[in-house]
This record gives structure tokens, sequence and C-alpha cells, in this order.
């Protein structure tokens, strides 16, 4: 090939024909397509460009890599026009990268001339064509990128499958990450029916009571019905605006969740996709399965197809206030029964992370209400090594600055614990690092023990353990949380291995675990006495 006929074909690169086009594309001839885009992939990193969205499906505009061939890459979405001959072909997507032949310089032998070919005897075996199913785009898909490079956008991790199949990583992403989106959702970007359509079926693949296929989909997508609706939650919905406008700058708990409610009161006709889950059936009240129980699971696997394709939702529930005039704006026939309604839209953003939650330990119970374990049982049987306790809890309406006064006062509980016959402060120390003693009796045994303070945040923790700190025969934990209009008491137990009279008595028997069994109901029957007696307490002061 002559100099000038290189110059057309790029210069360096050869030319070669994809029998799949038909013409002629350029591909690297001293480095593989997949090294070429990890070596482009680390400048691009470097370069802050906006992602272009497409409002075609539910895929996303590829950016051009930035690199030295391509110095304004990462500005502008990819080009989707055809590619012809002489035209460089930037390739982003690895799989078809790798779907390519290597291209590369034919071999040399001793004299200069063309290496010969393996005979066939010495040719390697061509490796089985692995086919390749679809996976929703966005969160996982086939083998991860080079460094720096995302499929659309979205960061990659592993693609280790567990003996089930799953890449746990991106299906735990999936579900921690999959939150209710009202301000951050994009009105502007119109939504596919085909996408809705594809969450849809992916919705209808979960469970329903006697697998009756009962579940209706409802999508408004008109402007005037939308309109009409939004009529119908704003007067629904207008004490969320009183409420977050009371609480706007107070600093409460709940200061954000209502003003994210009250934006969506305001702009709920704006979503481009209202999407209502009904299902035939009328709940009458007679506590049958068949109708929430069989809607509810669908409704949130809706909501987990729309985060995996980049858009959001939020359950919502204002329109069922006022059924008949849904049902005569939608036609919606006598016998079925609306659930839920999603705003559903693309998001701002892809990015959402975990909310905080308690840990599993503190609100599973092991074989009865309020047995708890705070480490898992490698064994599945009941261990003292295992960190075995109890929670009792209430509900008191009132706000927690009125519950604190009588969880920190270790007195309160004599009266409400059939156990606790006294208690008082070792010296004039208050808070953390604090020690009293405290008299118990228990049938024909009495005995008084030494408790430090082990945890203490003014207004909504009180911890204290016993004999040892470091080391307690027990530790006790009081906590206030905010709800908003109220407030739950909780209160939690864990028995310690050392120091602890019922692990040697328990160990002593020929049934220890019902021992420990019968020491954690009565422990947590005194501490339900004494949640229960604050809760009568503090509301009568209230």
């Amino acid at each position: 090939m002559g100099s000038g006929e290189a110059r057309r074909h790029g210069g360096g690169r050869a030319a070669r024909r994809d029998p799949r086009k038909g013409r002629c594309v350029r591909v690297a001839t001293r480095r593989s397509p997949l090294r070429r885009l990890a070596r482009h992939a680390t400048t691009r990193q470097s370069r802050p460009g906006p992602h272009v969205p497409t409002r075609t499906g539910d895929a996303r505009t590829p950016i051009q890599p930035s690199c030295r061939r391509n110095p304004g890459g990462g500005d502008r979405p990819a080009r989707s026009d055809p590619v012809g001959a002489g035209r460089c072909v930037e390739r982003q997507d690895v799989r078809l990268a790798r779907a390519l032949p290597r291209c590369r310089r034919p071999r040399r032998g001793p004299r200069g001339g063309r290496s010969r070919h393996r005979s066939d005897a010495r040719r390697r075996p061509r490796r089985a064509h692995r086919r390749r199913t679809h996976r929703p785009s966005g969160l996982g898909q086939g083998r991860p990128l080079p460094p720096g490079l995302t499929q659309n956008r979205v960061p990659m991790t592993s693609d280790k499958r567990n003996e089930a199949g799953f890449v746990l990583d991106q299906i735990d992403r999936l579900l921690t990450t999959t939150r209710s989106v009202r301000k951050r959702l994009d009105f502007d970007r119109d939504v596919p029916d085909r996408v809705i359509f594809d969450c849809i079926d992916l919705a209808e693949q979960a469970p329903s009571g006697g697998n009756d296929a009962s579940r209706r989909w409802v999508v408004i997508k008109d402007e005037a019905t939308k309109r009409k609706l939004g009529e119908i939650y704003a007067r629904n919905g207008e004490f969320m605006i009183n409420v977050a406008d009371r609480l706007e700058g107070s600093g409460h708990s709940k200061e954000k969740v209502f003003s994210s409610s009250a934006y969506l009161v305001e702009h709920f006709a704006k979503a481009p996709a209202l999407v209502i889950a009904a299902i035939w059936g009328i709940h009458d009240n007679s506590g049958r399965p068949g109708l929430f129980d069989s809607v509810i699971q669908s409704a949130w696997s809706f909501n987990l197809a729309l985060r995996s394709r980049g858009l959001g939702s939020t359950w919502t529930t204002l329109l069922n206030a006022s059924v008949d005039e849904l049902a005569g704006i939608l036609g919606i026939p006598e016998g079925i029964t609306t659930i839920v309604t999603f705003p559903v839209a693309y998001t701002k953003g892809t990015e959402f992370k975990p909310a905080p939650r308690r840990p599993a330990e503190q609100i599973t119970y092991f074989d009865r209400w309020g047995f708890t374990k705070a480490r898992a049982s490698e064994d599945g049987a009941v261990n003292f090594e295992d960190g075995l306790g109890v929670v009792a809890e209430v509900d008191i309406e009132a706000a927690p600055r009125k519950v604190w006064p009588f969880i920190s006062d270790i007195e309160f509980p004599v009266d409400a614990s059939e156990e606790l016959q006294g208690a008082e402060w070792n010296g004039e120390a208050r808070g953390l690092g604090a020690a009293f003693t405290g008299h118990n009796k228990l049938g024909d045994m009495e005995w008084s023990i030494e408790n430090h303070v082990t945890d203490y945040v003014e207004g909504r923790v009180f911890e204290w353990g016993t004999v040892d700190p470091a080391s307690p025969g027990g530790r006790w934990r009081f906590e206030i949380m905010d709800q908003g209009v109220g407030s739950r008491l909780r209160f939690s137990m864990e028995i310690g291995t050392e120091n602890n009279l019922t692990i040697g008595f328990a160990e002593a028997s020929e049934n220890p675990v019902a021992v420990i069994n019968g020491r954690r109901k009565q422990i947590r029957s005194n501490m339900q006495r004494t949640c229960d007696a604050i809760k009568v307490a503090v509301e009568a002061a209230d």
C-alpha cells in the first residue's frame, strides 16, 4: 500500500472489511481495542464532561472518550451516523471490541518474509462462541469495563457470580439504592412507552395470591388528565404543605421528609407518566389475603425495574382518598381497587446512597418476639457467644425531650420491675463513666451489683453495663426515637459471656437453652413493664 493510500486509511492503521457491515473500518495495529480503550479512559476520567441523555429508549447516549486523537471528547455525544471508510471508529463498548478480530502486524520470518502459518495439526482450537444474554443497562452488564470507563456512566464493580449465578454486588446495590425520589425527578424528559412496558413485564413476575393474574396497570400521560389528578392530589395533600411550612428551618427529624412530600404535591401533574397499580376485587376488611398482598410485591418490583434503567418514583396513596372521583376520571369500573400511584420520571443523576437503617441484629427476633442475637450463629444453634438478648418497645405520644427524664432516672424502674428493688448513684458524677449500684431480688436470691454508664447522649441514649464496663455481665440500653408526632422508646439488653451468674447456671444444667431462654423471658417481662410505666407517666404529665 502506498503512502497516499496509507494516509487515506488513517496512517499506521490497517483497513479491513467488516463482514457484518460490508464496509471497511480501521482498527488499531499496535494495540488491541481493549488496551486502547483503557489508555483513553485514563485521560477521559480527568476531563469533566456533561452527560447528554437521549430521549429514545432507556439507554443513554455514550460520551466520546477524550484522548490525543479526540481532544474534544467528553463535550458532546458520540456520533450515531453511519461510519464509512476513512473515518475513525472509536469503540467504547468493550464487548464489541472483543468481538472484533485482533489486527496484528504480519509476522516476519528469519529473512524478513512472512512467517508461515501453523499447520492444521498445530493450530489452536477455536473457542466456542459464548451466548450473550441481554441485561438491563445501568447495573451490571457482562464483564467489567477497563479502569476509568463506565457503562452509561454508572460505576461498575465486580462481575464475580455466586452459586446461584448472580452478581451480588450489583443486585445489592440495586436493592439498597432504590429510594423514594421526588425532588430529583426530571419532569422535562419524556419516558418512552417501551420502558414502562418492560418495567411492568418485570413487575408481573412477582407472586400473587393463588397465582391469579388479577393485577392491572393504568398509565396516564395525557396532560389534561394528569392536571385533573394533580388537582385531587394537591387537595388531599394540602396538609403536607402546611406541615412543611411549619417545620422549615426547625431542624426537626421530619423536616426533609415533609419538604420533599410538599414538593411532590405541588409538582405531581408534571411527571411524564403516572402509573397506577390496581387489582380486581374490593377490600372487605375480612382479613383474607388477596388484594394488597398481591400487589405490593409487584409494585416494588416495578420500582426496582425503574431504578435499574435510570428512572425513579415514589410510593403515593393520596389519590386513594378520592377513589370515586378517580374512577370517574379514568373510567375505572366497580370491583377494582387502586392500590398505589407512581409518578414516573428519569432521575437527575443516577447515584443514590443507602439510607441509614437499624442493622438486622437489632430488629430480628429468633424463636420468640423480642429475642435477639448480637452476632450470627455459625451453626444456627443458640450459643452464649452470639450475644443473646431481649428487646422491649413502646410508642409514646410525647416528644423525646419529655421522655428523657424518666429513662435517665435510675430509680424510676423500681416500681415497675418485679426484680429491681432499688438503685443509687455512686458519687456525684452523672453521664458517661458514672457508676451506680442496683439492688435486686429474684425468689429467695438477693444481690447488689455495680453498674457503669457506657453510653450517654443527652435526650436520646442511656446505656450501662454491669460489673466490668470492659467485659460486662449484661449491657442495658434505653433509646428514644423521634417519630415526628411522638416517640418510640426502645429498651434492650444483651447477656454477657463473663461476670454473669445466669450463664453459669445454664452451663451447669442438662438443658442450658431452656435455662437461658427462661431467664430471657423474665428479663423481658420486667423491661416491658418498665416501658409501659414510662409511657403512662409521660403521657399523664404531658
